[in-house]
């Protein structure tokens, strides 16, 4: 217990600390429109990217069955801020071979539907990290996470990143050292009281390109759990294996980076109303009322991550959004955070239109009236963190008025969509259904 002690000792204003720290992070990497840091003078073109795969886990606690999961995964860099994945962070300082960062990531954590309502956990952590990169392509890392719920683990971290021939691997090993509120509350359900603990887990990260910049993608790592954990009459293993295996896409990882991007920026506002019926419906123009008449207002920042040639009909951005979903007489307020990738492809028909489609992740901090209803009518519990998607189509203001200080501005319909992915990801809850809303927007390009 005694190397352990020092978790229920930090003060309440260290945990303020990482509470901000994520915020920050979150703010930064959502809602970067500050010139400073994503300046289209200054974009990296290759560092960014997607991947969708399976993974696969292992369940440690008694009687549950193996998990599967179908990811979508978003990946951007540049000298200020990061997308790796699952995690978000903001580099606050580099001196050297060392750099800081504060970071917000989604954390798997594998557990039967049964267990869920007893736990109905956020997976959401926040924290500090320091990264040591060495000149022999070795790593260190050391974090500092909470959970929503101020539970706390640390991670210590080594690894390599090499290269044998076209294969990039990055073997690894992780130190994870957990209080005891954080045991109790993920090894013993929220039933039991556990010691703090640490567990191990050796992991290996692939990629091997299959074509132009299309690669193979997999992950594997095997945890020995604590002897704390262990203790949980829950718990029936000793071991948790993961595995990932998908299909990544990113832009030229050998060509030198442009110095500039001339593609524009855009600050998107839009408002929107809940609507019951589904994605489907809404499609199809079958849009029904909400009764309650709840409503949300948004704010997006779109950040452009490859060169469009001037005959190129499609766009590719980085998008992020702030979302505050107003009180009515069946909810009170809530802020949703959203982060993903938006594609873009203009036609002419007489005039400039585009249809957009996004997708990532969506983060809200308390489930609305529409989605909780939906999914307890569905025998569900809401979860905070859920897959997002938007799909848009827009007109140019300026060749529908004929003007042409009007150019950069757009006039569009768009559906605001979170949900569960239909019960095939354990990181949202494995819950079938969400929400939709209808929303208009007005897009400024600059």
């Amino acid at each position: 217990m005694a190397p352990f002690t020092f978790f229920a000792r930090i003060d309440a204003n260290i945990m303020k600390f990482l509470q901000a720290a994520a915020i920050l992070a979150l703010s930064l990497t959502l809602l970067s429109a500050n010139a400073g840091v994503f300046d289209p003078q200054n974009s990296d073109e290759q560092y960014w990217g997607l991947a969708t795969g399976l993974r696969m886990a292992t369940v440690p606690l008694e009687g549950d069955s193996d998990q599967t999961s179908f990811v979508m995964l978003n990946f951007f860099e540049n000298s200020y801020v990061y997308l790796d994945g699952l995690d978000a962070g903001v580099k606050l300082r580099k001196i050297g071979p060392w750099e800081f960062n504060v970071v917000a990531k989604a954390r798997f954590f594998d557990i039967s539907e049964r267990y869920q309502k007893n736990l109905a956990w956020d997976v959401v952590d926040f924290g500090a990290q320091l990264r040591y990169q060495s000149d022999v392509e070795g790593y260190a890392e050391a974090e500092l996470f909470s959970d929503f719920g101020k539970r706390l683990y640390a991670n210590l971290r080594t690894g390599f990143e090499l290269q044998s021939g076209d294969l990039q691997w990055q073997p690894y090993l992780n130190l994870r050292v957990k209080s005891a509120d954080f045991n109790s509350r993920y090894y013993g359900v929220g039933v039991e009281d556990l010691d703090a603990g640490t567990d191990v887990t050796l992991g290996l990260k692939l990629q091997y390109p299959l074509m132009q910049h299309v690669y193979l993608y997999g992950l594997a790592s095997a945890t020995l759990l604590d002897e704390a954990a262990k203790e949980s009459s829950f718990v029936d293993e000793t071991w948790q294996g993961e595995l990932f295996a998908g299909i990544a896409y990113y832009s030229d990882k050998k060509k030198m980076p442009r110095s500039k991007l001339h593609n524009q920026r855009y600050m998107r506002l839009a408002h929107g109303w809940a609507t019951p019926s589904n994605l489907h419906e809404m499609v199809i123009g079958k849009t029904e009322h909400d009764s309650n008449n709840n409503q949300l207002t948004s704010i997006f920042y779109g950040h452009p991550l490859i060169l469009r040639a001037n005959d190129s009909p499609v766009d590719l951005y980085l998008t992020s959004g702030f979302v505050w979903h107003q009180a009515s007489s069946s909810q009170s307020v809530a802020q949703e955070y959203v982060l993903g990738l938006k594609v873009y492809y203009r036609f002419y028909w007489p005039i400039v239109w585009r249809v957009g489609a996004a997708e990532g992740l969506s983060y809200i901090t308390k489930p609305t009236y529409i989605e909780q209803s939906e999914l307890e009518e569905k025998n569900f519990e809401a979860t905070n963190l859920m897959n997002y998607l938007g799909f848009s189509v827009d007109l140019n203001m300026g060749d529908l008025l004929g003007v042409r200080s009007a150019k950069n501005l757009w006039l569009g319909y768009a559906i605001h969509h979170r949900s569960g992915m239909f019960k095939t990801s354990s990181l949202f809850g494995r819950v079938k259904g969400g929400s939709n809303y209808e929303t208009l927007y007005l897009q400024w390009d600059f």
